[in-house]
């Protein structure tokens, strides 16, 4: 029964054939995707009046349902489900709103440094609650905090402090991407646009947002375990790669550094994914099959990073975002 899903998800065209890729890892929906498909539209429009965004630009911010299917498949609570799809909506906002041309920021430095470092504010409040005045807010802000706040609240100390810490990161990445677009930075590198880019893309937060949906707590050592920030990197970076694939501008950027065709760059990209794809399977069994045994709470990461590979290999290969108002 993926009527609704498949409505979501459709192959759309692409400016330049997009070359035949797979993924190794599992492609899975979380059930709640079906059996509360009435209840969808509520989660993401209580965010609607604070958004900011008109009617037409919020019904694409409205279709972050499909992505929390794929990135979130295992079983959880409903309500915690729900968070996350407000989650996932606090993140298109945010994005629309200092990338676009029609939100509040735009690539405007000043306004962007503005917007972030209150983002930041309002993350530090969670560890010390009452501290920070919100009146200067902006109001697509103060909608979102009663999402962030709440997940942050079911947090013990340690995994608070990684969930603001990986947030800030995103938050210092966008900041230092707009920067660096006025200052007309020119890359040189993949390498060099990574460094950027990693942090931008925003999926180490949401890697660490599976202790939330799956109520399990990593220790502190567990969490800097170097094999297991290698595997939240590894996954970071594929799906930077994956979403080249399908924004044209970026295929374009990759053909122009690698000094190739756009298709060629689309190639050696895919062949950069499989490589990717490959290393997270070897550290993964590394993890796994430590002599000295690994907690469940280990084993359920690494179960979810498997799952979220496959999921945003799902998502991004249907994705409308980039195509959705384009009409050339």
């Amino acid at each position: 029964y993926f009527n609704y899903c498949d409505k979501k998800l459709r192959q759309y065209p692409h400016r330049y054939p997009v070359p035949k890729c797979h993924t190794r890892y599992p492609i899975k929906r979380n059930a709640i995707d079906i059996t509360h498909e009435h209840r969808l539209n509520e989660w993401v429009y209580s965010l609607y009046p604070s958004g900011q965004l008109s009617a037409d630009r919020f019904l694409k911010v409205a279709k972050v349902t499909a992505i929390v299917a794929f990135f979130y498949p295992l079983p959880t609570r409903v309500d915690r489900y729900a968070e996350l799809i407000k989650l996932m909506v606090s993140y298109f906002i945010l994005d629309d709103h200092t990338e676009c041309g029609y939100g509040d920021v735009g690539r405007d430095v000043d306004h962007c440094r503005l917007v972030w470092t209150q983002f930041m504010t309002m993350l530090d409040d969670f560890k010390y609650p009452g501290s920070v005045p919100m009146s200067e807010w902006k109001p697509y802000l103060l909608g979102m905090y009663p999402v962030f706040k709440g997940i942050s609240d079911t947090y013990t100390e340690q995994q608070r402090e990684r969930y603001v810490q990986e947030f800030k990161n995103y938050a210092e990445g966008n900041i230092e991407e707009t920067v660096a677009l006025r200052d007309g930075v020119v890359f040189t590198s993949i390498e060099q646009q990574l460094k950027i880019r990693l942090k931008t893309v925003g999926a180490r937060p949401i890697l660490q947002s599976m202790e939330y949906a799956y109520e399990f707590c990593l220790t502190e050592s567990e969490w800097a375990d170097p094999r297991l920030q290698e595997l939240l990197d590894l996954c970071t970076e594929l799906t930077v790669l994956v979403n080249d694939i399908f924004s044209f501008e970026k295929e374009a950027l990759t053909a122009i550094l690698d000094g190739c065709s756009v298709m060629e760059a689309m190639d050696a990209i895919i062949g950069r994914i499989a490589t990717k794809e490959e290393r997270i399977y070897c550290v993964s069994r590394d993890i796994l099959t430590d002599g000295q045994g690994c907690s469940p709470a280990m084993e359920m990461m690494v179960r979810c990073i498997f799952y979220y590979t496959g999921g945003n290999f799902k998502y991004t290969t249907t994705l409308d975002r980039y195509h959705m108002f384009n009409k050339a």
